[in-house]
Parts: C-alpha cells; sequence; structure tokens
C-alpha cells in the first residue's frame, strides 16, 4: 500500500495456460461466499478481461454492476499470466466490495476455461 494513498495496487501473477483464468479475491471467512473478487483472463489472440464481482454463493461469481477496479491490465507471457489492478481501501461499494481497511482474507484460483471475453465474461469453475 502506498501510504500516502486510499488505495492498493495489486499484481497477481499465475503460471497457467492462456485462455483460463485468475482471480484474487478479498474474504471476511476464509470462504468463497460473500467474498469480492477480482477475475481476469487473456489469450494468444489479444482478448483478455478484468473484471470485478461479487461470490454470493459456491458457483460462477456475479458481474459487479459498480467495477470499483482501476488501471486494469493482464498479459499472458511465457505461460505466465500477470493481472494488475487499482482498489480502493474502503469501497463506495458497500454492498459487493470488501472494506480492506479492516482484517481481511486474501483468496486466490486459477484455472477453468474461458468461454467468452465480452464483458461480463463468461467461465468455467475451476
Amino acid at each position: 500500500k502506498d501510504i500516502d494513498e486510499d488505495w492498493v495496487q495489486f499484481i497477481v501473477s499465475v503460471n497457467t495456460p492462456s485462455n483460463t483464468w485468475v482471480a484474487v479475491g478479498f474474504s471476511e471467512n476464509q470462504m468463497m461466499i460473500n467474498s469480492d473478487i477480482v477475475i481476469g483472463s487473456c489469450n494468444e489472440n489479444g482478448k483478455s478481461f478484468v473484471e470485478d464481482r461479487w461470490a454470493f454463493a459456491r458457483q460462477r461469481p456475479r458481474y459487479d454492476i459498480q467495477q470499483n477496479i482501476r488501471n486494469t491490465s493482464i498479459n499472458f507471457i511465457d505461460g505466465e499470466m500477470t493481472m494488475i489492478f487499482i482498489r480502493d481501501i474502503i469501497s463506495t461499494d458497500v454492498n459487493n466490495d470488501t472494506d480492506l481497511s479492516r482484517c481481511v482474507y486474501l483468496l486466490r484460483a486459477w484455472g477453468g476455461d474461458v468461454t467468452n471475453f465480452t464483458s461480463p465474461a463468461l467461465f468455467n469453475k475451476h
């Protein structure tokens, strides 16, 4: 965290095939249910997405209408997918974003095929 700012930049790198996804989540209970999720993917043809989502249940997290992430990017180089995004520590979206000023669990997952890169993206679970 930049101590002079109210935001944090995340850089997540995973060794995974292209056309799969990478995700990071923020949870108050160590579980996927009721967790704030950022997921992204890219393929070798240059199609990509990075999206803010909310996990209501153990299923594909729902697209969050308020996309409270910015300066997003994702790339795939030499078998490694790297996703970058900035998120406010305290979001204005109190229903679908976790307050990062408190101690929360960091979740991570990757895998599953991406079937549609058009936002909101469609992907299979890991």
